[in-house]
């Protein structure tokens, strides 16, 4: 039996079919191929192609075949159809569809098909099954490559006829056979990438729950009021929507929108920048310049411990010395602020007791400051926000996990989380940079991901390697080479590389989290709000032992 392609697929019409069942019962080096359908060049132009029937065999090569089904007259060098009414129909000259169809197929194969870079030679005929052909058909079709419905009965003879009469015929191996199958019925699948997921779980996840609704609204009708939740409950979403709401209650309303991590505020003040009833940003920017600005001295040398205290500290009286002063104060990450801070912005409030004042946090994101605490009393409006709604429901699983939480998500499904484990330290490098050009691969661009990492020496180590292994040639270009997602240098396209606590409060479509050595629990809550930044993709780089203590393949349930 011959070897039919499609296997499973019968033509449309009963002459086809016709000379299809005939053609089955060639011997098995035949190749049979019918209602095919190509693209090529033709005369140095793409073009389309198709035929009824292509036929190719080792020895006797290729041969074209047309099907012309009903009865079919030649009437003065004219083709016709006889129709059951008795009208004549005139059709295409049958044999002129076979020999362009030949040359269609002739050229496309000798373009794709290794060994027959020179034209090979290709035979056609025509096949008549509901009639039967005693004589010549006109000079372009002489009996010896017609195919009438006798020949059926007979159609090893008949093909092999055709066959003799286009003599010589192409010879065709084995992998040039294999490759033509290939070529006119491929095996290709139409592959999702993975930067189609990711936007489509980015889209699902932009609305306010019902539940933030509730929160909102209920911050119109409280001046002071904490409100907490873990990652990922839209705490900075809810806080940037109350202080618009805030700045829009007169040309008066001043409103100071701040946090502690910079890049952080950066994102704030760029969102509020040109709304001149905002200040929004880093805290601690905001201290350096209006102490500069007051014209008050800066210690020599500046350390930390002047920052933490003394700073803010002078904040409230170069304030005053400047009359500046807000109707609200707005904070997001409250959880990383002293006792001491809340003091100074009370401080700077027109009406300290009755003004706006809104805390937003998450205690177990506390990495800065120990035995955290808010800055109202008991008799303060509270509310704890319980539902993630900034990762899809794999990535709030993983979030969860890491302190035992029970989970409650949107319902928006996304890539499933990985972990990639490495030998030692020394791995990471290699691997996260075979990861993002698998990335790239998958049409994901660099701005849409972010590496992070609990280590600033760690995120240089990557940083060194990745870029020592671009300028040999060994790592896309694109691959770690921005120092970090707020820094002033960047480098277009670049991958951007930054510590988990610099990046607090912000987000990313994909997170790569590298963490390294042993975890202890701060780096816990540190690898707890990295995970969290993750909007609809995550991974994480780290060892054996490292995927054990942040409880990677512990189920979770909501």
């Amino acid at each position: 039996m011959a070897k039919v392609y499609p296997e499973d697929r019968e033509p449309e019409h009963d002459s086809e079919r016709r000379v299809l069942d005939a053609l089955r019962g060639l011997d098995g080096d035949w190749h049979v191929f019918h209602n095919i359908k190509w693209q090529g060049l033709r005369r140095d132009r793409q073009g389309d192609g198709e035929t009824d029937f292509a036929l190719f065999h080792p020895t006797l090569g290729i041969t074209v075949i047309e099907a012309k089904g009903g009865e079919i007259a030649l009437d003065d060098g004219e083709f016709v159809r006889l129709l059951p009414d008795g009208r004549r129909k005139a059709i295409t000259n049958p044999f002129d569809q076979a020999a362009a169809c030949k040359r269609q197929l002739r050229e496309f194969l000798c373009g794709s098909v290794d060994g027959l870079d020179r034209i090979p030679r290709v035979g056609h005929a025509v096949a008549f099954p509901h009639g039967r052909v005693d004589a010549d058909l006109g000079p372009q079709g002489p009996r010896e490559i017609i195919i009438d419905a006798d020949d059926l009965s007979d159609i090893t003879g008949a093909v092999e006829r055709v066959a003799k009469h286009w003599d010589p015929p192409t010879r065709l191996d084995h992998d040039q056979l294999a490759s033509i199958r290939r070529l006119l019925l491929p095996s290709v699948r139409v592959r999702r990438l993975l930067a189609d997921h990711i936007a489509d779980a980015s889209r699902a996840i932009i609305e306010l729950t019902e539940e933030q609704y509730e929160v909102l609204d209920g911050l119109g009708e409280n001046r002071q009021a904490l409100i907490t939740g873990g990652a990922g409950t839209g705490k900075t979403v809810l806080a940037t929507e109350r202080v618009r709401r805030l700045a829009d209650l007169g040309e008066d309303a001043r409103v100071l929108f701040v946090c502690f991590n910079r890049p952080l505020g950066d994102a704030l003040a760029a969102e509020f920048d040109g709304n001149p009833n905002v200040i929004a940003g880093n805290f601690h920017r905001l201290v350096r310049n209006t102490l500069a600005e007051a014209e008050l001295p800066f210690p020599k040398p500046v350390t930390p411990e002047w920052w933490a205290h003394d700073a803010i500290s002078q904040f409230p009286d170069a304030a005053a010395k400047l009359g500046f002063e807000v109707d609200a104060v707005v904070v997001d990450e409250g959880q990383d602020f002293r006792p001491i801070w809340w003091d100074a912005l009370q401080m700077v409030m027109r009406d300290p007791d009755d003004g706006w004042f809104y805390v937003f946090a998450d205690a177990q994101q506390a990495v800065y400051v120990d035995d955290w605490s808010p800055p109202f009393d008991g008799r303060v409006t509270r509310w704890t926000l319980s539902k993630n709604c900034r990762n899809t429901d794999e990535i709030a699983a993983k979030v969860g996990g890491l302190f035992g939480g029970a989970v409650k998500a949107l319902g928006v499904s996304g890539p499933k989380p990985k972990f990639h484990t490495v030998k030692n330290r020394d791995a990471l490098a290699a691997r996260l940079a075979s990861r993002v050009r698998e990335l790239f691969d998958e049409g994901l661009g660099a701005d849409q991901i972010q590496v992070l990492s609990s280590s600033r020496r760690l995120i240089d180590e990557l940083q060194s390697a990745l870029v020592d292994d671009a300028a040999r040639g060994q790592s896309d270009q694109r691959v770690g080479v921005v120092p970090g997602a707020s820094d002033d240098e960047t480098a277009a396209g670049g991958v951007a590389m930054e510590t988990i606590q610099r990046f607090k409060g912000l987000e990313a479509p994909v997170v790569l989290v590298v963490l390294a050595g042993d975890l202890d629990d701060d780096d816990l809550a540190l690898a707890y709000t990295g995970f969290s930044w993750a909007t609809t993709m995550l991974e994480v780089f780290g060892t054996a032992a490292t995927m054990r203590t942040v409880h990677w393949d512990t189920p979770q349930h909501a």
